[in-house]
């Protein structure tokens, strides 16, 4: 009511924002970097060749000399890997068992500091199996990586190299990510490794490499933004390096070099990324094309929340018929969630993309009103959801 002007200022703007800035003429752009270094030099590098040039380590070639020049020349490194803990699921190699959560339908993840298997979602521990619980054979073997692995094996490929893991298990204890931060921007220590805690706004003018360790699994996000997101992240951490004086190297290792996402974020090519992105979510009715709403139904009775999500679909795309605006607001489920169960209850979603927007929101919201939820049922309304998981 004052009259203020707000400026939102990133490098990687979120496409329906983007999308309705451009629409109403109010973007500025700031196509120079601030600074002497310029855009850092990133390479793609593919894991495939590694593998078949007889390197098995989690750190390419052309990443570990990157890494000894750095050190040669006293600067420091970012290494990111977006997934905390050791690995990211056990499985038993004789009877296929996997441990998982009692409370919810995920694998459990193994922390080898503390040698514990934990939930992510519920925080259910247990202490890390010797055997496997199911056949009693030491057969049971953990796969993938966190940033727990990255440091151990980090330590072990570069002996002597201060290092610094910042994840959210790290930084559980108060003040903790303030310490590390500290001794990371002093130059105590070399090598920072990371999930995407440390992929924004960090400005170390000594950061002269970015090692990303896994691209592929910034973009393997089962939601219409995980592509958007994970050249966010890409792009984001890309600008981490060569902050000062000096240029700085960056490193995508991925599996799918040809990917449109990491070579768009390996120029930081934001309006070429935003074109093949808007057209994809065009051709889908996704956002800015359509407002996205999510019915999530939880109940730890599974069938009681299965028969109350098939009666609210039902209901809504009847009504929604009756009115012939079934294509306008369009009613997809009920299926179950990606992840079924979170702490014992068993999880469904109702989707509805609406491309009839304020009135659409109004048609919805009237109907959730005459709905009767039974005690033991969770029905949760969420608009423009973050995630769809």
């Amino acid at each position: 009511r004052t009259g203020a002007v707000v400026v939102l200022g990133t490098a990687t703007p979120d496409i329906a924002s983007f999308f309705r800035a451009k629409n109403a003429g109010r973007i500025i752009t700031l196509p120079e970097r601030i600074g002497t270094g310029g855009l850092a030099q990133v390479r793609i590098v593919d894991m495939k060749e590694e593998i078949k040039n007889g390197n098995k380590s989690i750190f390419s070639r052309s990443l570990k000399k990157g890494l000894i020049d750095t050190f040669e020349e006293g600067k420091q490194a970012i290494l990111l890997i977006n997934r905390r803990g050791f690995s990211t699921y056990g499985q038993c190699s004789n009877c296929g068992y996997t441990p998982k959560c009692k409370r919810c339908d995920i694998p459990l993840i193994l922390h080898k500091t503390e040698n514990k298997l934990r939930c992510h979602y519920c925080n259910y521990e247990i202490q890390a199996y010797d055997l496997c619980p199911s056949c009693f054979n030491a057969t049971l073997r953990y796969f993938g990586m966190g940033t727990q692995r990255v440091e151990e094996l980090f330590r072990k490929e570069f002996p002597g190299i201060s290092v610094l893991r910042m994840d959210s298990d790290i930084m559980a204890k108060k003040h903790a990510h303030i310490h590390a931060l500290e001794s990371f921007s002093s130059g105590e220590t070399s090598v920072l490794i990371g999930t995407q805690m440390i992929a924004k706004g960090l400005d170390v003018p000594n950061v002269t490499l970015v090692g990303v360790l896994s691209a592929d699994s910034l973009f393997n996000i089962p939601d219409f933004r995980g592509t958007e997101r994970g050249f966010q992240l890409l792009t984001q951490v890309a600008g981490r390096a060569g902050r000062g004086d000096f240029r700085g190297r960056v490193y995508f290792q991925t599996y799918e070099p040809e990917f449109f996402a990491v070579n768009h974020a390996k120029e930081q090519d934001y309006p070429s990324f935003y074109c093949y992105e808007i057209q994809s979510r065009n051709e889908y009715s996704y956002p800015p094309f359509s407002d996205i709403i999510r019915f999530i139904i939880s109940s730890k009775a599974e069938i009681k929340g299965i028969k109350f999500a098939s009666d609210v679909a039902y209901r809504l795309k009847a009504l929604m018929e009756e009115r012939g605006i079934s294509e306008r607001l369009e009613i997809l489920g009920p299926s179950r969630c990606i992840i079924q169960r979170i702490k014992e209850e068993y999880r469904f979603q109702i989707l509805i993309k609406n491309t009839l927007g304020e009135n659409g929101h109004f048609l919805v919201n009237n109907f959730v009103k005459q709905v009767s939820v039974p005690q033991d049922v969770k029905f949760l309304i969420d608009v423009d959801p973050s995630d769809m998981l």
